[in-house]
């Protein structure tokens, strides 16, 4: 669990987030530059916007990345989603992106 404090006021944190980290072995994925042997790297945030003491607008983004050691990320997928203090949901944004040619 982690608190976001401003600079000058340590001791009323203005959002509170857990951050979630996972590595899964090797499977192969097939992205428009090829197949690829990759490792999925997901990351979980949960991030709560504090209003005094009362919670305000959560945000929970969801990233994860298929990542080949040579290459680097081949294959990326987004989706971050917004509640209201009340949990009713505000709006959801997500995006896939996948290599289509490598640069070095």
């Amino acid at each position: 669990r982690l608190q976001l404090v401003p600079p000058n006021d340590l001791r009323n944190p203005i959002a509170s987030a857990n951050l979630r980290l996972r590595v899964s072995g090797p499977r192969q994925v097939e992205v428009p530059l090829g197949t690829f042997r990759a490792y999925k790297v997901s990351s979980t945030i949960d991030l709560e916007i504090l209003v005094g003491s009362s919670r305000g607008t959560t945000v929970n983004l969801e990233q994860v990345h298929w990542v080949v050691p040579h290459i680097g990320p081949i294959k990326t997928e987004l989706l971050q989603k917004t509640l209201d203090p009340r949990g009713a949901d505000l709006g959801t944004f997500g995006s896939d992106l996948e290599a289509i040619s490598i640069n070095f």
